[in-house]
């Protein structure tokens, strides 16, 4: 118990020193320009899953990938999430929104190697340090992405700050009142995620608990301070006579704007919450302002994996095999059609613009496992990227009462997230013996052993930014993609929760298997090219969503990949019944290597995305 409650008073104390030298930087000078434009990127590595019963490591995972690293001189640190020493806690996911792997664990990780490698450029008289390059693999290729969300939820929010406020919102920044209040937010949400990932310590801890609690209260403290000297400085300097404008470098201040706009919104809950959130996320990412993150994912289990949905499946039939299993969370959140899924994908298709989109071919680089018409045996094709999927919308409120023509069946109009570089390799998830141990071995797509490996010609081009030689290794690559993927929705269908305490029915797997069978729901695929063979069929009950994985047989492909136009869309017709609504018929297209989501809701009854 004393072990533990002194390890985390120590991981604090590291977690403080973040966030006090979170200004570090900014050491370049004319002279080296030059060097500045040769000095390469911190690269962070985030692992996926530790798989239970295995001996292998998550440093593991990336191979030889940081002595390889070490030999080209490129900064580099694995971000081990889960060790033996300080293990995850049991109900650690990935898709929590306080307590995910990646606030409780892969932030802190990420902010500590960056003022470490600051430290070491500065003391080495190197520039300052710009770019960060995050590579994930398996499900870190999800904490990846979900970190570079939440990096640039924040910046909009702070331009769109910068931009109401101006000068006065810069001065804010920097004014030690604020930053006082920031540095108290850090470490309380520290100490909140040490108690989460430690809970039965901090239970029966009298010192951790304190330290918790006057930590809560220090919070809210310098919260009303920074409210008290927005409004009145003087409240909080009585002893000052002349507070300077926003325009000078000197402190305390008067902020008349930010006064006048916080007198209207003082007892608006809405501001009050988003202001809270919005300093959070200062607390992490207001050290990053000035850097640049790439990221590359390797078998990213970005939508998920069927393994997932299998073992998942297997654990509520056998509960008694759960207390052996460790990262249940995560093997929910990592099944096809969960939640996430479609709220990412409709979150994608609304940006109004390109312009406003935030990933792009310079930033993102997918690497995926296509081995014929199967993914990396783990990860399928089309749920490793982000490129190209397909989003449609059906309110069955427009086809009550009406009588379809089955022979006409309702064409699916789309919206289309934009194209991104996604390189197909014959690689596996983990590597492939053969032969019983005694043939050559066939590559795991993220453990790199050599400069030879498949994955880190493209890794290396595209951390140096050399585009024309990842263009070209695209091109000269014969691998295609071949999978595709269609999920469907159902919504809330006639108040879900409501239904299931008319029913008598607890709300899980079992629960809502019965549910379905009463509303009569059923997706059924009734026509599809002859070229196209459905492989497999899931039901994420929990999220009312169907999936069918297919893939394009050997006439639709191909030998010369020049002559394959992937762009071109194949049809597929399903029938959709549901109890007390006409059966509908609809066609959505499908293309290689892509997910088609379609949400089916209904506006007159409330019919939306169940939140859990």
């Amino acid at each position: 118990m004393m072990r533990t409650g002194k390890y985390i008073l120590n991981y604090l104390m590291t977690i403080a020193f973040c966030f006090c030298y979170a200004g570090i930087g900014g050491f370049a000078d004319e002279n080296n320009i030059q060097q500045l434009e040769q000095t390469p990127p911190l690269v962070l590595s985030i692992p996926g899953f530790l798989v239970p019963g295995s001996k292998m490591t998550q440093e593991q995972h990336f191979g030889n990938l940081q002595e390889i690293f070490a030999d080209l001189s490129i900064p580099y640190q694995c971000m081990v999430y889960d060790s033996k020493d300080n293990p995850l806690s049991v109900k650690s996911g990935l898709i929590t929104e306080k307590y995910s792997i990646l606030s409780t664990r892969v932030i802190p990780y990420i902010l500590l190697s960056i003022q470490k490698e600051r430290v070491r450029r500065k003391t080495n008289n190197l520039p300052p340090l710009k770019e960060v390059v995050l590579i994930g693999y398996s499900q870190g290729g999800l904490i990846t992405l979900q970190f570079i969300a939440r990096n640039y939820n924040y910046r909009k929010q702070y331009d769109e700050y910068k931009q109401e406020f101006g000068d006065e919102y810069q001065a804010l920044m920097n004014d030690p009142v604020y930053k006082e209040l920031v540095l108290a937010v850090g470490i309380y949400q520290k100490i909140l995620d040490a108690a989460y990932q430690h809970e039965a310590e901090f239970r029966k801890n009298k010192d951790l608990q304190d330290v918790k609690d006057w930590l809560e209260l220090e919070v809210k403290r310098r919260f009303e301070i920074l409210k008290n000297y927005i409004m009145d400085p003087v409240s909080v300097f009585p002893a000052t006579q002349h507070f300077d404008s926003p325009e000078t470098d000197k402190y305390p201040k008067k902020y008349n704007s930010l006064k006048t706009y916080l007198l209207k919104k003082q007892n608006d809950p809405e501001f009050l919450n988003q202001l809270n959130e919005f300093i959070v996320e200062d607390a992490f990412f207001g050290s990053l302002r000035d850097i640049e993150f790439r990221t590359i994912c390797i078998s990213g289990s970005i939508f998920g994996s069927p393994k997932a949905n299998i073992g998942y499946e297997m654990l509520y039939r056998a509960p008694m095999f759960k207390p052996m299993v460790k990262g249940i969370e995560q093997i929910k959140d990592t099944r096809l059609g969960s939640p996430q899924h479609t709220m990412a994908i409709e979150r994608l298709v609304d940006f109004d613009n390109d312009s406003e989109y935030p990933l792009n071919d310079k930033n993102i680089l997918f690497i995926i496992g296509a081995n014929d018409e199967k993914g990396d045996d783990f990860v399928e094709q089309p749920c490793g990227h982000l490129s190209g999927h397909q989003y449609a919308a059906i309110d069955l409120a427009n086809y009550r009462g009406m009588h379809q023509d089955k022979d006409k069946p309702v064409y699916i109009k789309k919206s289309s997230i934009p194209d991104l570089p996604v390189v197909p390799l014959e690689v596996h998830h983990f590597p492939v013996k053969t032969f019983f141990g005694l043939g050559p071995e066939l590559s795991g797509s993220a453990y790199i052993d050599s400069v030879g490996h498949p994955s880190f010609k493209y890794i290396k081009a595209f951390i140096e930014q050399d585009f024309v030689s990842l263009e070209e290794y695209k091109r000269s690559n014969q691998t295609f993609v071949r999978q595709f993927m269609v999920e469907i929705t159902l919504g809330k269908v006639e108040r879900i929760k409501e239904k299931l305490r008319e029913l008598n029915l607890n709300n899980d797997t079992a629960g809502i298997s019965k549910l379905l069978k009463s509303l009569e729901v059923s997706i059924e695929l009734v026509n599809r090219p002859a070229d196209i063979h459905i492989q497999s069929k899931y039901l994420n009950k929990e999220n009312f969503t169907y999936i069918f994985i297919g893939s394009f047989e050997e006439d639709k492909i191909v030998f010369f990949k020049e002559d394959l136009d992937i762009t071109q869309e194949y049809p597929l017709d399903f029938i959709i019944n549901v109890k007390q609504y006409p059966p509908l018929h609809v066609t959505l297209p499908v293309r290689p290597g892509e997910i088609t989501f379609l949400k089916i809701f209904d506006s007159d009854h409330e019919m939306q995305d169940v939140k859990r």
